[in-house]
């Protein structure tokens, strides 16, 4: 039987994710991995091992039991994991890193046990690496750290992801899609992305609004202390907040309405954009106290 003769062929099988070669699609892949010797990898489901390591079933039994239990997710062993994953890399992460003795008073590596069953047990070991960068990028925020990328870094994917589920949920044609759709796509949960988005606007937020000063100098143009430079780049950064040259390009001689703000900095959230119309307006009544103070020493001079 000539393999190639057919229009379809399928990979099927309980432990492994299915793959399908069809004539107009994928073909020539199909015709590649023929002519390379007929060797194909497969990618394994989570809770399934391989026949050479699981013959009977009885360890992805085990493993799927785990899944349907959430409670036990914490404090997941080495033997748990490699239920559920035979990738080198993660068990020998597992086993380095997550013990007993360390998860006691690390609250680092309990987020990282944390991190590693949820990965493993929904088909996402690839986003391990993501989950602990992302954090330590959220953790840089409010530390002696003079480079703002990292938290541009966190600030383009949250806007990312917060585009991509828009738009999975808008639909192809403008409809509506089931939310049971959105997010299967998604290799980072939105519960954690909420979570660095809460802790870092907490931070900013608290900063922004002790260092009002600073920041309507900033929007003036006038000269800042530099002990303040890192936190003003981080927070003109994530809030988005537009600098003199930005609002004078944009036609504003004076603090604009929220609408006009709106339609000029359309990329601004609204609890952004009342931050910086909060801001542009004490920055013009600090501009107007100034004017006042100087003619009223002019009319004393005279």
């Amino acid at each position: 039987m000539n393999v190639l003769e057919r229009r379809e062929v399928q990979i099927i099988g309980t432990r492994y994710w299915p793959i399908v070669f069809r004539e107009d699609q994928n073909w020539d892949l199909l015709k590649l991995l023929l002519a390379k010797g007929g060797i194909l990898p497969v990618k394994q489901r989570a809770g399934n091992m391989s026949y050479l390591d699981d013959p009977k079933g009885y360890r992805g039994a085990f493993a799927k039991s785990l899944v349907a239990d959430h409670s036990c997710h914490f404090s997941s062993q080495l033997d748990i994991v490699k239920s559920f994953t035979s990738d080198a890399k993660i068990t020998a992460l597992t086993e380095h890193f997550i013990t007993q003795e360390n998860l006691q008073d690390n609250k680092i590596l309990q987020e990282l046990n944390a991190v590693i069953y949820q990965c493993v047990t929904q088909e996402k070991a690839e986003a391990i690496c993501p989950y602990m960068v992302l954090k330590q990028m959220c953790r840089q925020v409010g530390v002696a750290c003079t480079s703002t990328f990292s938290l541009q870094q966190l600030k383009l994917v949250q806007v990312y992801y917060s585009s991509r589920h828009r738009l999975v949920m808008q639909g192809p044609n403008g409809g509506a899609m089931g939310c049971c759709i959105a997010g299967w796509d998604r290799l980072l949960h939105s519960e954690f992305l909420l979570s660095l988005r809460s802790y870092v606007e907490k931070y900013l937020g608290s900063w922004v609004d002790e260092n009002t000063n600073t920041l309507v100098s900033y929007l003036k143009g006038e000269p800042v202390p530099e002990d303040q430079h890192t936190s003003l780049a981080h927070s003109a950064i994530w809030f988005s907040i537009p600098s003199k040259t930005d609002i004078i390009t944009a036609g504003f001689t004076e603090c604009p309405p929220i609408p006009a703000l709106a339609h000029v900095f359309p990329y601004l959230n609204i609890a952004d954009m009342m931050k910086i119309h909060r801001l542009l307006k004490a920055a013009e009544e600090r501009e107007s106290q100034a004017e006042r103070e100087m003619d009223d020493e002019a009319l004393t001079v005279r």
